[in-house]
């Protein structure tokens, strides 16, 4: 029997009796002008039948039940059917949870193909989510990492995804096209785990980051071993070349090559017989020696070879500095 043929039959009993006045013997019921056996929690008959129940109770059958809440067709005892937006589950009607197939009382245990389980709802699922917080994921299976909301395959030493990236590295590690590599230090790119370009201030060298030398053309590790054109290498540091400088001081130079002499930190021909230079000229030429280059004999001095020898008074031939013959 449909609801609305219970209702007709509650209608057309209440008039029934309103119509008539009787009164029917205890155990027994007025339905219409007639009494019939009473039915418990009954409060209007049709016939024989109950067609409405008092609160909390409803009509199954030929008995009153206890109500079930949103329960529209019951058997016995039971509910059979819920009412628009509820399910069965258990003997209640609990609201229906979409994608659910199968209930826990009121929470869904288990969801239809492409549905997971969250919170006792439905969520769209997400491939290697092993737990969700809401519609997201909150943690995913061995082997996958949780980034935006999904599962990604984990890499190994990230510690923030952007997408199925990593844009954040743990201590230690540096991002490097979406991975996570060995940090370099003072390493601004990478390609694969090796340093294509150094921070400012530093310098490739066989894979590491060494700090620059001004001027320098090749590195030995941290040191340079070659400086560029204009420069020579002094101490680790390359300095401005002094032209035909042999032995380096730091930036200046301390010995200059053969034929050459220091003169004011440069190297200038050397004048034979000059003790003193100014710039490239002598100033002071040796005793017994005179002229701008030296090589004119002093007075009281005469030439012997390539010698000026001192004077020796009455001597025609000389043999180095002593005479040999005499006047």
């Amino acid at each position: 029997m449909n609801q609305k043929s219970i209702g007709l039959l509650t209608l057309l009993a209440t008039i029934l009796v309103l119509g008539n006045s009787v009164t029917c013997p205890a155990g027994q019921s007025a339905s219409g002008s007639s009494c019939v056996p009473t039915i418990a929690h009954c409060s209007t008959y049709f016939s024989t039948l109950c067609s409405a129940c008092v609160t909390g109770y409803a009509v199954s059958g030929s008995a009153c039940v206890l109500a079930i809440p949103h329960c529209l067709v019951y058997k016995g005892s039971s509910c059979l059917r819920c009412g628009a937006g509820y399910t069965l589950s258990g003997g209640s009607c609990v609201a229906t949870i979409p994608n659910c197939s199968t209930y826990s009382g009121a929470a869904c245990s288990v969801c239809a193909s492409g549905y997971s389980v969250s919170g006792g709802l439905c969520v769209v699922t997400i491939p290697n989510c092993s737990t969700y917080s809401g519609t997201a994921c909150s943690v995913c299976v061995l082997g996958y990492s949780v980034s935006s909301g999904t599962c990604v395959l984990t890499i190994p030493h990230c510690s923030t995804y952007s997408g199925q990236s990593c844009s954040a590295c743990a201590s230690g590690f540096s991002v490097s096209s979406g991975i996570c590599v060995v940090t370099i230090p003072n390493c601004s790119t990478y390609t694969g785990s090796s340093c294509s370009v150094c921070a400012s201030g530093y310098t490739l060298s066989s894979g590491a980051c060494v700090v620059t030398i001004p001027n320098c053309s090749t590195y030995t590790g941290s040191s340079c071993s070659v400086c560029a054109s204009g420069y020579t290498l002094s101490s680790g540091a390359c300095v401005v070349t002094i032209p035909n400088c042999s032995k380096y001081n730091g930036a200046a130079c301390s010995v200059c090559a053969s034929g050459y002499t220091l003169s004011s930190g440069a190297c200038v021909l050397t004048i034979l017989n000059c003790v003193t230079y100014s710039g490239s000229s002598c100033s002071v030429c040796a005793t017994g020696y005179t002229g701008a280059s030296c090589t004119i004999c002093a007075t009281n001095y005469s030439p012997s070879g390539y010698l000026c020898i001192l004077v020796i008074p009455n001597c025609i031939t000389y043999s180095g500095s002593s005479c040999s013959v005499c006047a």
